[in-house]
Parts: structure tokens; sequence; C-alpha cells
């Protein structure tokens, strides 16, 4: 008879332990705090034990994936009491909080809302905060002085806010990470005096109007990454005096829209390289301008940089950025990598043969020379406000492009609009596109090419330019398939016949729409252009026409 062990007869049938359910509650909130919102919370039907492990979360992430989460519910309205009550429900400390405030919940939120919670975070162990305006309304976002009292606080990030220091802030002693842009100081009290109470930040990034000398950056001794957009600064003549003295740890650069053609702007860019004896990285993008070139400027005083990767966007071939390269070039024995994206109007292989002759002091540099936004494959947000040929962009290759805004004054298309586009764009939710001039027969064909190859779009703005030329031949809208479109808003239209046109084909084609905002400027009155409106064809029958006179009503689109 063989004989059965008791032992291993009960181990076989007795159930498994669960062994992620007893875990500590600190590892299972490390895992939750990984997950999207919603994925966190929907672990509550794995079973009873973690029906409410998600109450145990440390970080709060209410982003544009989760905005759109609610949106393909239906409940995009119930964001503020979403907010609300998790923050409420939550057991312990909340350690991170981001919000990401779209156009839609400006009127479900308001900032005594968005005070409200800050003041709950800061008596609740808050280090990292992040509140972004991705379609910011024209008042700026007054934050409360709680934030002030939050000395724990490790990283912010504000867009679109104004911020009043009160007279006992001592500062962020512990804040390393940095961001502000459009955002504004009270006139007492300078950004210079703010980051100068932040004294162990290693990460700065500024995108507002200020004074640069102002800015103290040489109090910051511990900075290791700097970006600044270059036109919101204003600068004295000598940029040495603007940078002072070194910045010893700072290792990664980043300046936006710098005029190649403005003396002073470079000079301070250079003064910045010079004064970094430690950085390793460079990013710079160039704004295309039609200002007229400023004299030369000296490079003899730049010294052996450390460089060992340069980005160079929106390089168009001037004399002044072939310099500047010439420069880095000779002056970085360590580079690996220099990237090049090039808009030149002589032609790519041109401006390689330029770079060709350049002397180089790295024997294991590589140059890059890529054109136009073909090396940003992962690019999901995009605007384009300066002078380009539109065909050169390759928006075919942004198959992830989401949002996308353009001043077509400073396009320059094909005649054939359809080449322009070239292919879909699978993504593409969001598009606005400024300054469109309806008499134009290829700007207006653009734009339709363009909407009709983004067979996801469900947001269209467009601000149309008052011109006095010609009224075009007739647009054959035809091609136009089905629009996903939901949200339509017109700016700035006079009641032409093109207009009309436009309008009454975005209508017959949009079986999802559910408004149309059109600001107009029509001459023959509001009433005679609401009578023609009236008259058109709506595919959706939820389209509600909201018809608005001049600048009676607030922009949406900051």
């Amino acid at each position: 008879m063989e004989v059965v062990d008791a032992t291993s007869t009960a181990s076989q049938v007795a159930p498994e332990e669960d062994v992620i359910s007893s875990m500590p509650d600190i590892v299972i909130s490390n895992i939750l705090d990984r997950l999207p919102i919603q994925e966190a919370v929907r672990t509550g039907i794995l079973s009873k034990e973690w029906r409410y492990k998600w109450k145990i979360l440390s970080q709060l992430d209410f982003d544009m994936d989760f905005h759109r989460f609610l949106q393909d519910k239906g409940k995009e309205m119930y964001y503020k009491r979403i907010i609300s009550r998790m923050l409420l429900l939550l057991k312990g400390s909340i350690k991170k909080f981001s919000l990401c405030i779209v156009e839609e919940c400006h009127s479900v939120m308001d900032a005594e809302d968005i005070n409200n919670w800050i003041i709950f975070l800061t008596e609740n162990g808050l280090k990292q905060l992040t509140l972004i305006y991705v379609d910011p309304p024209v008042q700026r976002l007054r934050l409360t002085s709680h934030i002030f009292s939050c000395r724990e606080l490790t990283h912010m990030e504000l867009y679109h806010c104004s911020l009043h220091p009160t007279s006992d802030f001592y500062g962020f002693p512990n804040l390393v990470h940095l961001d502000l842009a459009s955002v504004w100081f009270e006139e007492t009290y300078t950004c210079g005096k703010f980051l100068s109470r932040c004294p162990n930040l290693e990460i700065l990034g500024l995108h507002f109007f200020t004074r640069v000398e102002e800015l103290e950056l040489a109090q910051l001794v511990k900075l290791r990454e700097l970006s600044l957009d270059l036109p919101y600064c204003e600068f004295l003549a000598d940029a040495k005096r603007s940078v002072l003295t070194a910045l010893p740890c700072l290792e990664k650069l980043a300046l936006y829209n710098v005029d190649f053609k403005s003396k002073i702007m470079v000079s301070f860019a250079l003064e910045l390289i010079r004064s970094s004896p430690n950085l390793r990285s460079l990013t710079i993008i160039a704004e295309r301008s039609n200002a007229v070139p400023a004299s030369e400027i000296d490079y003899s005083r730049m010294g052996q940089l450390k460089l060992q990767k340069v980005q160079l966007c929106v390089i168009t071939g001037l004399k002044q950025e072939e310099y500047f390269i010439k420069s880095l070039l000779a002056c970085s024995p360590l580079l690996k990598t220099m990237v090049i994206e090039s808009y030149s109007r002589h032609g790519e292989s041109d401006f390689a043969m330029k770079l060709l002759k350049l002397h180089r002091a790295s024997p294991i540099a590589e140059i890059d020379l890529v054109q136009g936004l073909s090396w940003c494959p992962n690019l999901e947000i995009l605007g384009l406000h300066f002078f380009t040929r539109v065909e050169e962009l390759e928006l075919a290759q942004l198959v992830k492009l989401r949002e996308l805004s353009l001043d077509l004054p400073y396009c320059e298309f094909l005649a054939d609009a359809k080449r322009s586009v070239l292919t879909a764009l699978p993504c593409l939710e969001k598009l606005a596109l400024y300054n469109v001039d309806f008499k134009s027969k290829i700007m207006v064909s653009f734009a339709l090419e363009l909407i009709q190859s983004s067979p996801n779009l469900r947001s269209l703005t467009i601000i149309a330019e008052r011109s006095n030329a010609v009224p075009a031949s007739e647009i054959d809208y035809s091609r136009m398939g089905q629009l996903k479109l939901q949200k339509v808003q017109l700016c700035v239209i006079t009641g032409l016949k093109q207009e009309e046109y436009f309008i009454k084909s975005l209508l017959a084609c949009s079986p999802l729409l559910k408004t149309m905002v059109i600001e107009s400027y029509s001459r023959h009155g509001e009433s005679d252009f609401a009578m023609k409106l009236l008259k058109l064809h709506r595919a959706s029958p939820i389209a509600e026409i909201d018809l608005v006179q001049g600048l009676s009503w607030s922009p949406l689109w900051g």
C-alpha cells in the first residue's frame, strides 16, 4: 500500500497565497503610482482586498490622457468633482499633484477650486506641483499665497499663473526643479529675487518676459540644466553683464527662438556658453525673421568647450549661423554629434558642402544634417509661426501628431495643395490655423486638404485675415469626406462668399459636430449673416451655431 505524504497533499489543495496583496502598502502604493489614475482605480475590481487599495495613492496625475479618458466616456463635466472626491478619499500624504487644464474645464472649474486644492495639498505633504493650461484663458491664474508656505516642494511647473510672494516668504530650500511659462510676478517682486530664495535649484526653465540681469543666474551655483526663451528676455547692451559670472555645474543648455540676425541675442548665447565650463549638451532653436542682419560678432573670446552633443534647429543657412557653427566645431574637442535641422532655401546639398569645409577640433565628431522635422518622429504637439515652405515640413512623417497650429501667411505653398500635405495625419485631433486669407485659393485649398487628411480631427480653430485682395476663383469642396469634428471656432469672419462656402462644407460633412462659434465682423450686419447660416444644411442633429459680434466674446484660444 502506497504511503501518502499528508503534508504534501495539504500543500497541493491549500489555496495559493496572494503574494501581491500581502505586500506592504508602501510597495503597493509605489506600483499604483506608476499607473494612470483611471487604471489605478480600476484595480478595485481585482478582489475584495483590492477594492479600496487605490486610496493609498501618493501621486495624482490629471494629465491629457486622463482628460481624454473622461471625454471618451462623456464625463468631462465631472472633472472638478472627480478631483475633489479623490483628494478627500486618499488616506496618506499626496506627494505629487499634476493638473492639465484644457479649454473644456474652464466652465466646470475656476481659480477658487484650484486654489482650494492647493491649500489642501500644502497641508498634506506636497512635494511636486504641476499646473498647465493647454488652452489658457485671457486672465492668469492667481495662485494662493499658501503655496509659499510649502517649504517641502522639490519640483514645480507653472504655466499661465501669477505669483504674489508674501513678506514672510523665505524661499523653497528643497526646490531642485522649476519650470515657469507665461508667469507674472507682482511689481514689487522680481523673478531674480524669487530665484535667489531657491538656492538648491538644479533644473530651471523660464519662458516669460524678464530682464536677464535680474535673474541673477550666478547665484544658482548648483544649476545643471537651463532652458530660456530668448524673445521673452530683455538684455543689456553688454552681454557679459547679463551673465555676470560662470555657471560651474551647468551641463545642459536649451535656448529657444534665437534670432541669429540679432547681435545682442547671439552675443548673450555665446556668453552663456562660454561661462559654462562643464557644458555637455546644447540645443538651440532658431527664429526666422525678416530683420536686417546685424554686424559681425566677435567669436575670438570663445575658449575650449566640453560640448559632446549639439542640436541646432530651424537653421536657414545664414552667414551668422554658419559662423556660429564654425565656432562651436573649432572649440569643441570632445564633440560626438551635431544635429542640424536645415530649412535652407539654397538646398540641403549646398549647405552640406559649406559644412564639409569647416574645421573640427574633435576627430570623432559626426554632423547629421536633416531636413525639416524628420528628426522628431515622436512629436505630439507642434506650433509653427515662422517663414517656411510647407512641403519641407514633411508633416506626413509626424504620425503621432495630435495638435498642430500654423500661421499660414508665414507658409510658402506649392500650387498643388495636396502635394503640400502628401498623406494623412492619423492621430491629429486639434488643428489651429492663424491668419487664413479666404480670398487666397491656395491658402484655403491647403486648409481643406489638411482637414480632409486628418480622419480623427475633433477640434478646429481658424482665425481669418482681413485683406484687400481680389477674391480668387471658386474652390472645389466636392472631395471633402465625412469628418469627426465636434467643435469649430471661426474668428474674424466678414461674411465673404468664400467663408460661407467653407462653413457650408464643414456643416454638411460633420455629423458629430456639437458647437460652432463664429466671430462675425460682417459689414452687412449680424442678422443678415445669421439668415444665411440658417439656410445651411447640418449633418449633425445636435449642432449649435453661436454667432457672436466682433470682440464681444472672450477667445478660447490663448
